[in-house]
């Protein structure tokens, strides 16, 4: 398990500190931000173009499994008790480049703003099968933001897109089938009205 934890500590400094350039700071931070709740909103964007009723139970499931799912993240945080990289390099002596202007209250995995972008953009994908690559692209960048801004190790954020994705799949899977006992034939993957 040493040589897996010494892998992620690299992987870290590679991506925090060897592309660090202040031209991509600003760019990673607004990133890591949409991570927080406004990927949320752009989840719900792309949900918008359904009928009003369609629309409405997407919000409910989503909001629901999000706020269930965040919790979950809470207690796996507390649970698996990992420090920040802050902590675990200022041991060490190592400089890391920390973005965030303020110092995170919880634990390091797994990594809350990747949960929710995995989360909600897997979601979508599921909903809206032919922006599934796009919609992951975006929460693959949320999570590398997370390790560029110094406030996760890279294996904190690959247990949160499994995490996410997981939790996504059983959300979906709920609407499907609130959908199939509603007599609904459009339970199935979804069409986007012209």
């Amino acid at each position: 398990m040493s040589w897996l934890i010494s892998l992620d500590h690299a992987l870290f400094l590679w991506v925090n500190t060897a592309w660090s350039n202040p031209g991509l700071d600003g760019f990673f931070l607004e990133v890591t931000a949409l991570g927080a709740w406004p990927i949320v909103i752009v989840a719900l964007a792309f949900l918008s173009a359904f009928p009003r009723a369609q629309f409405l139970r997407h919000l409910a499931v989503l909001v629901a499994f999000w706020v269930a799912g965040s919790a979950c993240n809470t207690v796996i945080k507390h649970a698996v008790d990992r420090d920040r990289p802050l902590t675990v390099f200022a041991e060490s002596g190592v400089e890391i480049n920390a973005l965030e202007h303020y110092r995170p209250k919880h634990f390091s995995f797994p990594s809350g703003h990747s949960f929710t972008a995995f989360f909600c953009m897997a979601y979508v994908g599921l909903v809206r099968r032919r922006i599934m690559p796009y919609a992951l692209a975006l929460a693959v960048l949320i999570g590398l933001s997370r390790v560029y801004v110094g406030a996760h190790f890279p294996l904190d954020c690959v247990g949160s897109a499994v995490l996410g994705i997981g939790w996504a799949w059983l959300a979906w899977r709920a609407y499907r089938t609130w959908q199939a006992r509603r007599g609904d034939s459009s339970a199935g993957e979804e069409t986007v009205p012209s």
